[in-house]
């Protein structure tokens, strides 16, 4: 289990984001990028969603975004993941897979699809929209 917090004196409006995936060094990064192009200063992360389920509970904080590796869950899962998380309501959520993805944008239970493989342009627009609410 790794939880990174602001450091003393950061930026207000630092918001947070759990990092759910099984690669820390992709984490890590992905964390530093989040950091760097938007407001999510501040990460949580965890190698598999059992971890983030009892991560959450323990820092007793509710991220302002979830970043899920797909790829870990059931195939029959994948599609809208949001509908097998109740746990992770009301809170935005993007899922990352190295597969195909069925249509691009939002599933039926808003969730963000995204390649992981895909360009990390793409990938940071769209952390970028979520951090401003849209």
């Amino acid at each position: 289990m790794n939880t990174h917090t602001k450091p003393p004196g950061g930026a207000t409006g630092t918001r947070c984001v759990l990092l759910v995936h099984e690669n820390e060094l992709f984490r890590e990064a992905l964390a530093l990028l989040l950091q760097w192009k938007t407001s999510f200063g501040h990460s949580l992360h965890a190698s598999c969603l059992a971890e983030a389920r009892s991560l959450l509970q323990e820092v007793g904080e509710v991220p302002d975004l979830v970043v899920l590796d797909l790829d870990t869950l059931p195939p029959e899962d994948r599609g809208e993941p949001g509908k097998k998380l109740d746990w992770l309501s009301g809170i935005p959520l993007v899922g990352l897979t190295t597969g195909e993805i069925p249509a691009p944008g939002k599933t039926g239970d808003g969730c963000v699809i995204l390649n992981a493989s895909g360009r990390i342009e793409e990938m940071v627009s769209a952390f970028m929209k979520i951090a401003e609410g849209g």
